[in-house]
């Protein structure tokens, strides 16, 4: 991911946009309020909306705020209409603004996190401690196999100079380089820390803001932060994001040594209530795969292997969507626990892959369209 600049927008502070128009229409949950404009209801698959406010109610138990903060208002613009009008920042594809989030597509997981944050009553912001849980809170990225030599977060500025100066929404950062520093800070010292330093650092910040707030709420100086974070992993995007909404729910598989073949369909089709995505497109679903403990003489010292083959029903075909496995519960500095390769030269994308993996929770995050199949079986793989 390349340097986006920081979208939350001056108008949580200043009010920087007109009143907004009348939405086309409107649906409420219990965590949001999705207002619609220029869109039809048959233009968001049957779940997608169920999906994000249950991921906003996530964020909140997440933040050990469950019941508290009222609902985010949400409006959903149609690209065009977006583009032409003074929702957000130019270049923008999301923001929260006036209090409200303001994107052209759904899920946003990004801008969901600020609008969460905002409705909790977390003032305003401190960049990259706000960006970074947003991007914490961001939604699944294809980033390929998992395991040793997985891509790697695109860290592409040094965060004592993001540190050393930021005052947005002028300047800007990669938000992986903020997820990555605020993973640390939360594995470290611990997700209150940071709401602590939310309040201490304020909105602009630079290097003396940073030493005391570092110091005063943490404990530790400027210097004993960053050489702590210096030896923090450098893990992957899927790892140190929070996965909240993939990995809820109880496993709809279990995968052992011992299993035959296992099947399960899913049906992608855009009415379907379990769809997420917009009509055009692939639409995404999670599934929760279950590897237990079955004792210490049925593993090995990386875990056993499993194939994981998602295809069409009746067809050979592996061209129309893309599986993406995630590990569930395991932090940024944990080691990886599961290790995926191509099964055999046949391979096209990631979706007939064999996958070593520990006992644990993994998510399935199928991005397809229509009806699916998905089979796991365990297999071996003499890869060292």
């Amino acid at each position: 991911m390349g340097r986006l600049p920081l979208i939350l927008c001056a108008a949580v502070l200043f009010g920087c946009h007109d009143e907004l128009p009348a939405p086309d229409w409107s649906w409420q949950g219990e965590h949001v309020i999705i207002h619609a404009h220029g869109y039809e209801k048959t233009d968001i698959c049957g779940g997608t909306f169920t999906a994000t406010d249950e991921q906003a109610g996530l964020i909140r138990r997440w933040h050990g705020r469950e019941d508290e903060g009222g609902p985010v208002e949400i409006h959903w613009v149609t690209p065009t209409r977006f583009s032409e009008g003074d929702w957000c920042p130019e270049g923008a594809s999301g923001c929260l603004s006036d209090g409200s989030v303001r994107l052209s597509h759904l899920p946003f997981g990004h801008e969901l996190s600020h609008g969460v944050d905002y409705s909790l009553g977390y003032g305003v912001p401190t960049p990259v401690l706000a960006e970074g849980l947003a991007s914490i809170h961001s939604g699944p990225t294809l980033l390929g196999p998992s395991g040793p030599g997985a891509p790697r977060p695109l860290l592409d500025q040094d965060i004592q100079d993001v540190l050393d100066g930021v005052s947005y929404p002028d300047d800007w950062f990669s938000p992986s380089t903020a997820g990555h520093f605020v993973s640390y800070l939360i594995e470290r010292y611990g997700l209150e820390m940071i709401h602590k330093l939310q309040i201490e650092v304020g909105r602009d910040a630079n290097r003396a803001k940073w030493d005391a707030a570092f110091s005063s709420v943490l404990g530790d100086s400027f210097d004993v932060v960053l050489a702590g974070y210096a030896e923090y992993p450098l893990c992957s995007w899927n790892q140190f994001r929070s996965k909240l909404w993939e990995c809820e729910g109880e496993s709809d598989l279990s995968a052992t040594p011992a299993m035959d073949p296992t099947s399960i369909s899913i049906d992608l089709s855009c009415s379907n209530n379990d769809a997420v995505g917009s009509h055009h497109g692939k639409k995404r679903a999670a599934l929760r795969l279950h590897v237990p403990d079955p004792g210490p003489d049925e593993w090995g010292e990386h875990g056993r292997f499993y194939r994981i083959d998602v295809r069409r029903p009746g067809s050979g075909s592996l061209l129309f969507g893309l599986l993406l496995v995630e590990e569930c519960g395991v932090p940024c500095s944990g080691a990886p626990k599961i290790w995926s390769f191509p099964d055999g030269p046949e391979n096209l994308g990631w979706q007939n892959m064999s996958y070593r993996m520990s006992p644990g929770i993994y998510a399935l995050v199928l991005f397809a369209e229509g009806e699916v199949t998905l089979t796991v079986e365990p297999t071996h793989v003499d890869r060292r």
